[in-house]
């Protein structure tokens, strides 16, 4: 009785590399998909905690924001983690300078430095609101804070680690700015945003 020993064709050895080989594609394909959306989450979550930690600091500074230079405008110029070390709105009082101090603290460990990013910009506009309801000396305060930058293209990282600066007002203006805008005026702003991968993120709060 004769024995007959089948094996693979070279055909059979081909196809079947070719779905492995595919396989392994769409493996591939799979974790650097899933590596991206990690990156994406985590890089959202750290503009959150940043903007968190802006609207937590601001909420917690009453007493500090008593002491700024108001003079005879109800409005202070925006601040920026680009002028606030030479915006003259800050007093000698120690409160006044503790502000100052953590706003800068909070700028150098969320804005400056920042390598995953291409632009970024930050503001936080203050108006302040005398005799509130009739009452002589009864004073509140409106805040708002604004970030807005823009990622480096698909996750990669920039070599130097500084970031240019984003105008803020271009593409995340103040609520008194936006009230005045029409539709068309807001859906150019939308649009805007849009094509130029911009991410725009506005808190507003009373103090």
């Amino acid at each position: 009785m004769k024995i007959r020993c089948k094996g693979f064709t070279l055909i059979e050895l081909l196809v079947s590399m070719l779905v492995v080989a595919i396989a392994m594609l769409g493996f591939a394909a799979l974790q650097t998909f899933s590596s991206r959306s990690l990156s994406s989450t985590a890089f959202k979550q750290y503009n959150s905690d940043a903007l968190n930690a802006y609207v937590r600091f601001i909420e917690s500074s009453r007493a500090s924001i008593d002491t700024f230079k108001w003079g005879a405008t109800n409005n202070l110029a925006s601040l920026t983690c680009k002028n606030i070390n030479s915006t003259n709105i800050f007093s000698d009082d120690e409160p006044s300078k503790a502000f100052k101090g953590t706003f800068n603290t909070l700028c150098d460990q969320y804005i400056r430095n920042r390598n995953d990013l291409l632009h970024i910009d930050f503001a936080v506009q203050i108006t302040r609101n005398l005799n509130v309801g009739g009452i002589n000396g009864l004073t509140t305060y409106n805040a708002e804070v604004a970030l807005v930058y823009q990622p480096v293209p698909d996750g990669l990282r920039k070599d130097v680690g500084t970031v240019d600066e984003l105008k803020q007002e271009e593409y995340c203006p103040f609520s008194n700015v936006r009230s005045s805008y029409n539709e068309q005026q807001i859906a150019e702003k939308q649009k805007s945003r849009a094509a130029n991968n911009v991410v725009c993120n506005n808190v507003e709060l009373s103090l």
